[in-house]
């Protein structure tokens, strides 16, 4: 079983188990779904508040400019 970026659950399954097999496990596991979804979540939240303050997406300035603020930051 994992959890995609989206936040969506694949479960994989030996061919022939019986469903209410599969059902069984994904509800014994409910609470691991939850908090994986969570952190997955709060991942892809993280991810897109840093790539929003990259100074590229904001506006285009040459790169000459970028590397300049850059090394200035550090």
């Amino acid at each position: 079983m994992r959890i995609v970026k989206n936040g969506d659950v694949h479960v994989s399954a030996p061919i022939g188990m019986p469903k209410k097999l599969v059902e069984r496990f994904i509800e014994e596991h409910r609470e691991w779904i939850a908090e994986a979804r969570k952190k997955t979540s709060e991942s892809q939240k993280r991810r897109a508040d840093f790539y929003n303050k990259l100074p590229l997406k904001k506006r285009r300035r040459p790169l000459r400019q970028v590397l300049r603020q850059v090394w200035k930051a550090w």
